[in-house]
């Protein structure tokens, strides 16, 4: 099987209401085709293995102050309806109140390069109130001509 892309476009000759011909491509994107449904596959691999670990991802983008987070990381949380992209804050702002400076500083002091990952224990508030213990580890992986990190991306499991 090859999958072919086609485009065509009319041709108008001056004068004349109906076109005088068509102009036609057929590209050959087989390969295309095949490498978006290894990217498909592996991603839905991934995903599985995360359930079947009980990790959840997340991807912070630091210039944006967003973070990407699989819906396993929100339904860990009592979110069932999350979108993937929040603000830092939405995650951040429900560290227990005696463990955020210490995440914070976990954080901080990866993003200086004063230890090679993110690694830190904490409490975080459940949507219902109560708070559960989650590991969460990250890494730099993403930095500017100059060294600056720009994305940080890691796993979060509960204790």
């Amino acid at each position: 099987t090859r999958w072919i892309l086609v485009n065509s476009k009319p041709v108008f000759t001056d004068g004349v209401e109906k076109p005088t011909s068509v102009f036609t491509t057929f590209d050959d994107i087989s390969t295309q085709k095949s490498n978006e449904l290894q990217i498909k596959n592996s991603a839905e691999r991934m995903e599985l293995i995360f359930n079947q670990t009980g990790l959840a991802w997340w991807d912070f983008n630091i210039e944006t102050k967003l973070v990407k987070a699989s819906p396993r990381k929100g339904k860990m949380l009592g979110y069932d309806d999350i979108d993937e992209e929040q603000e830092l804050e939405f995650w951040t702002g429900k560290i227990h109140p005696d463990d955020h400076e210490a995440a914070m500083k976990a954080m901080k002091d990866h993003l200086e390069g004063k230890v090679s990952e993110y690694n830190i224990s904490y409490r975080i508030q459940h949507k219902d109130g109560h708070y559960i213990k989650l590991r969460d580890k990250g890494e730099v992986i993403e930095r500017t001509e100059k060294g600056t990190p720009l994305r940080v991306i890691g796993t979060v499991s509960t204790i």
